[in-house]
């Protein structure tokens, strides 16, 4: 049985991992160094860590936010533990037009 509920607020979190690592998501094309999440799920810290194959020691940041906030991470944010940046699409010379062509042809997320 599933644990999403749409009533429950979103959590946005970031990954960050010693050695770039394959996580399981379609919207990595290769191995990365931090990943940036969001869920809905009643355990977000579940989410973070079991679905990407990560250790609890991998989870540094985990608050309160949605979709755009999660966006604003990738896009500008930097890593609480090592200050590297969060953007992981390292072939496309253009994050925020890489974000808009994948909001306008996803389908709505399953967190």
């Amino acid at each position: 049985m599933s644990r999403l509920r749409p009533d429950r607020p979103s959590f946005v979190y970031v990954l960050c991992f010693d050695e770039p690592r394959c996580v399981t998501d379609g919207d990595v094309g290769g191995p990365v160094l931090h990943y940036v999440g969001v869920t809905r799920q009643d355990r977000p810290v579940n989410r973070a860590v079991k679905n990407h194959k990560a250790r609890m020691l991998d989870l540094v940041y985990l608050a309160p936010g949605d979709e755009r906030a999660e966006d604003d991470l990738k896009l500008n944010g930097r890593c609480p533990r090592c200050a590297g940046s969060l953007w992981y699409y390292l072939g496309d010379s253009s994050p925020s037009g890489r974000l808009q062509r994948d909001r306008a042809s996803a389908t709505p997320r399953q967190s």
